[in-house]
């Protein structure tokens, strides 16, 4: 396990440790956020990436695979939801998922989102990349058009070294 930082003057921790898969596990830990992820180092493959915001405890987290232009391939799932901050920052990242959704979709060798858009979100000028089926209802992520080339950058998923 590596310290790659523990400022407390900053109030920043962030931690590195190697995995028996050759992935690196990642954690951050500041003030305001708690952020895990788990990937290879050349930022391809599987990978896993959370964010718990300790302000309002919203937490986002992402699983699939990164193919080697750094964009999504094949399935792709986004977790949401809110997590109870009452009992301290450790218990509410334990329990993160408890309250969270799941939303699917799946990506081509491009990263390009293969989730049908319905007409009405396309008409606003947004494209699905995810879903979820709750009963006869479907709910879908979707982002601006304009965004869709760099919407799946690892950066902006939070898959990335700690010290870039």
């Amino acid at each position: 396990m590596t310290i790659l930082a523990d400022e407390l003057g900053q109030h920043c921790t962030a931690i590195e440790y190697p995995l028996a898969d050759g992935r690196q596990f990642y954690v951050q830990t500041t003030d305001s956020e708690i952020r895990y992820y788990v990937c290879a180092a050349e930022r391809t493959g599987s990978f896993i990436s959370e964010s718990l915001s300790l302000t309002d405890g919203t937490y986002v987290g992402y699983e699939g695979t990164l193919s080697s232009n750094n964009r999504p391939e094949g399935a792709f799932t986004v977790h949401m939801g809110t997590a109870d901050l009452s009992s301290g920052a450790a218990d509410a990242f334990r329990n993160r998922s408890a309250q969270a959704v799941s939303y699917d979709g799946d990506f081509t060798a491009e990263g390009r989102p293969e989730t049908a858009t319905p007409e009405y979100l396309s008409k606003e000028g947004q494209m699905a990349y995810a879903s979820r089926q709750e009963g006869k209802n479907i709910y879908y992520l979707a982002m601006t058009a304009e965004d869709g080339n760099d919407a799946f950058a690892p950066v902006r998923m939070g898959i990335c070294n700690i010290w870039e």
